[in-house]
C-alpha cells in the first residue's frame, strides 16, 4: 500500500515532540505490528515530555492501533488513489484523521497544520500536499464521514471497517453472537480501557490513597466492582504514579482480582501460581492473607523476573518463585492452585488495542 522507507543515516537526533513519536511509531508498526505497548513504553522513558504530552501520544497511539481498520479505509477513500506515496505520510494522515474525528481537544486547522508540516520535514512539499488533500477533505465533509460505512452486503467486511477489526474474527463472531449482542461487544472493547488500581491495605487506606491523588490532580474512584479498587478517570502511564513506584497501588484488571477473590486464602494454606507473571494475582492473594504461603512460577524466565520484581517492589514476604521446570518436577502439594491458562485473549481486546491485529485465524 505504500513504500518501503530507506534506512535514515544514524545520527544524533532532536527531540521529538508527540506528534512526531506518534507519527513515527504508527509508520514503523504498520509494517510488522509489534507490542504497541513495549514500544509507547520506550518512546515515554526516552523522551522527557511533561504528563500532558506523555498522556497525548499515548492516547493518539494507542486510538490509532485500535482504529487502523477503519482509518486505513478512510485515507483509501479520502485519497483517491490506490498507492499511499510513503508509510510516514500514511501515518501522518491516520494521526491527522484520528484527532479530527475521535478527539476534540484541538481545532481541525491546527491538526492539519501539524500532520503537513511533519510531512514536509519528512519527504517534502509533494507528499506533505498529499496530506494536506485528504485531511482538509475530510474538514470539509465531516459529517458524511463520520459513521461512513462500505455499505457492504458482506456483513463482516462492514462490521470490519465500522468497528475496525480483522474480517475473520467478525467472521467467527457472526457464528456465536446475534447482530445487536456483537455490536454491542464490539463497541465495548473499542472504548477507552480504565485504568485500575488495587490499594495495598497494608499500607494504606483506598480512602487515603483517593484524597492522595486528588490532591495532584488525578480524579479517582472506589470501583463499584471490589472496594479495594481505585478506577482512575484519565490517561496516562499509571506505572509513573508514586503510589505504584512505592508499591503502595498496583495496576490490574478487576478480572485478575477476581482470580484472587475466589481462591479464598487462608492462615497456613500453600497456594501455587502457575502462569503467575507479571504478578498481580499473587500479590493480591497475599494481601488478603498474608499468613498463607504462594509459590510463583512462569514457564517465560523473563516473565517470570517481573514477578520478582514486583515482589522487590511491594515487599512481599509471603510469595517466592521457583523455576518452571523445578515446580513440575518436585511433586508438590497445594490447597490451590491459580492457572491463567494462555488463550487467544480477545478478553482484552479493550486494554491491549493491538492485539486484534498481531492473531492469526
Amino acid at each position: 500500500m505504500y513504500k518501503s522507507r530507506t534506512a535514515a543515516t544514524k545520527k544524533e537526533r532532536p527531540p521529538l515532540t508527540p506528534r512526531e513519536a506518534v507519527v513515527e511509531t504508527y509508520s514503523r508498526w504498520i509494517d510488522n505490528h509489534f507490542r504497541i505497548d513495549l514500544s509507547a513504553q520506550k518512546t515515554i522513558e526516552r523522551w522527557d515530555w511533561e504528563t500532558r504530552d506523555r498522556a497525548f501520544f499515548l492516547e493518539m497511539i494507542y486510538g490509532i492501533v485500535r482504529q487502523h481498520k477503519r482509518i486505513e479505509w478512510l485515507i483509501r477513500r479520502l485519497g483517491g488513489q490506490k498507492d499511499v506515496p510513503h508509510a510516514k505520510a500514511y501515518a501522518c494522515a491516520a494521526s491527522g484523521i484520528y484527532q479530527m474525528l475521535f478527539l476534540d481537544r484541538v481545532p481541525d486547522f491546527a491538526i492539519v497544520d501539524s500532520a503537513v508540516l511533519i510531512a514536509r520535514r519528512a519527504h517534502g512539499p509533494a507528499v506533505a500536499g498529499w496530506v494536506n488533500a485528504i485531511l482538509r477533505r475530510l474538514g470539509r465533509e465531516r459529517d458524511q464521514w463520520v459513521n461512513a460505512s462500505p455499505g457492504s452486503q458482506d456483513k463482516s467486511f462492514e462490521l470490519s471497517i465500522k468497528y475496525s477489526y480483522p474480517a475473520w474474527m467478525l467472521e467467527r463472531w457472526l457464528r456465536q453472537m446475534q447482530n445487536k449482542e456483537l455490536e454491542n461487544f464490539l463497541t465495548w472493547n473499542n472504548r477507552r480501557p480504565r485504568i485500575n488500581l488495587r490499594v495495598n491495605q497494608q499500607k494504606t487506606s483506598v480512602a487515603e490513597l483517593k484524597d492522595v491523588l486528588s490532591e495532584n490532580g488525578i480524579r479517582a474512584d472506589i470501583s463499584e466492582i471490589d472496594p479495594n479498587f481505585l478506577v482512575i478517570q484519565q490517561t496516562r502511564n499509571p506505572d509513573t504514579l508514586k503510589s505504584v513506584k512505592d508499591g503502595i497501588a498496583t495496576v490490574q484488571d478487576h478480572a485478575q482480582g477476581l482470580v484472587a477473590r475466589l481462591v479464598q486464602p487462608t492462615k497456613g494454606e500453600k497456594i501455587l501460581d502457575l502462569c503467575a507473571a507479571p504478578g498481580g494475582k499473587a500479590g493480591y492473594i497475599a494481601e488478603i492473607c498474608p499468613e498463607c504461603s504462594i509459590i510463583a512460577t512462569d514457564k517465560d524466565p523473563l516473565r517470570l523476573q517481573s514477578v520478582e520484581n514486583l515482589i522487590r517492589r511491594v515487599g512481599y514476604s509471603n510469595i517466592t518463585t521457583l523455576p518452571y521446570d523445578e515446580i513440575l518436577s518436585n511433586r508438590n502439594t497445594y490447597d490451590a492452585i491459580v492457572i491463567d491458562a494462555p488463550c487467544t485473549g480477545t478478553g482484552v481486546l479493550a486494554r491491549r488495542p493491538d492485539l486484534r491485529w498481531r492473531r492469526d485465524p
